[in-house]
């Protein structure tokens, strides 16, 4: 049976391109959730990568209506009961990651960016509880360097939580 990996990201960032492709070809079947419209297909051709939330325009989500995510949990628990993954992992843990945790789905994985970790925080005290939920509620967190390691491990002590290292 094919691994099925559930993937909340942005569906036009050059990352989240990066990680379907790769793992569409390593012959996983990929289900992508976007706030956005894709500008040019670039999943079409792949009959193992499927975009769950076909929208038709760019959802305008600012930091002040990071509460309007969660107009997109009842289509992302609805998407996970027809998909059917084996894993969800979340691309951006302040918005991506935040609607992923509140699935309560495991196995949860993070992958937290720059911005995420290093800004998103410092702006008031519930983009940090945000961050520090999001963190808590992951099975696995990854981070592109060692200096997002170490600020992801301030804002979560949780032990027993592995971090990747991918550069």
């Amino acid at each position: 049976m094919t691994p099925r990996i559930l993937i909340l990201a942005d569906i036009n960032s050059t990352h989240t391109q990066k990680w379907v492709l790769g793992l569409a070809n390593d012959n996983f079947k990929i289900g992508i959730f976007s706030f956005n419209a894709s500008k040019n297909n670039w999943f079409s051709c792949h009959e193992n990568i499927t975009c769950l939330n076909k929208r038709k325009t760019k959802a305008s989500l600012n930091l002040l209506n990071k509460l309007m995510y969660l107009l997109f949990w009842p289509k992302l628990i609805y998407q996970i009961y027809k998909f059917k993954p084996d894993v969800i992992h979340s691309h951006y843990a302040s918005s991506y990651g935040l609607l992923g945790a509140l699935t309560f789905f495991k196995p949860y994985i993070v992958s937290a960016w720059g911005s995420d970790v290093m800004d998103f925080p410092k702006k008031n005290f519930l983009n940090k509880l945000i961050l520090k939920f999001v963190l808590f509620r992951a099975n696995k967190i990854c981070v592109t360097s060692t200096v997002l390691k170490k600020r992801d491990r301030c804002l979560h002590k949780k032990t027993s939580l592995y971090y990747s290292i991918w550069c």
